[in-house]
């Protein structure tokens, strides 16, 4: 949806818009209950915004603790190597595990991604419990 990028954009834009988002609590509590297992890096686009990017990066830090060396902008996600992505865009799951082909790539269901037929082996989920077994799982 082009037009929905361009108004998102356009307040991502403003000063303050990152600042205004609220985390959700699971993600919070899911990314605490990750960091018991692996190390948990972001991987996030970068905007054509100009305050974007540095505005992401303290809403990280201010919200979730992760420190700049935790936080990664990029477009082309499949290069970031790990044993574990997870990501809400098909495109960047598919490209991941094809570049990562023994890693576990995961989408994070909702529900403009729900119909999205995925190759075998990516996982679907929307549930930082089921998340945070698959990672624990692995890291055994």
């Amino acid at each position: 949806y082009p037009e929905l990028w361009e108004e998102f954009v356009k307040r991502a834009n403003r000063r303050g818009f990152c600042s205004e988002i609220l985390p959700y609590e699971q993600a919070l509590m899911g990314v605490k209950k990750l960091r018991k297992y692996c190390d948990v890096k972001v991987v996030t686009a970068p905007i054509d915004a100009v305050p974007w990017m540095y505005e992401r990066t303290h809403w990280l830090q201010d919200h979730f603790s992760f420190s700049k060396d935790d936080i990664i902008f990029a477009n082309a996600k499949q290069h970031v190597t790990g044993d574990v992505f997870v990501d809400d865009k098909p495109d960047n799951v598919i490209k991941w595990s094809e570049a990562n082909p023994s890693g576990l790539a995961i989408l994070w269901e909702h529900p403009y991604n729900k119909k999205v037929i995925l190759p075998e082996g990516i996982i679907r989920t929307s549930d930082w419990n089921e998340l945070v077994a698959l990672v624990k799982e692995i890291s055994r």
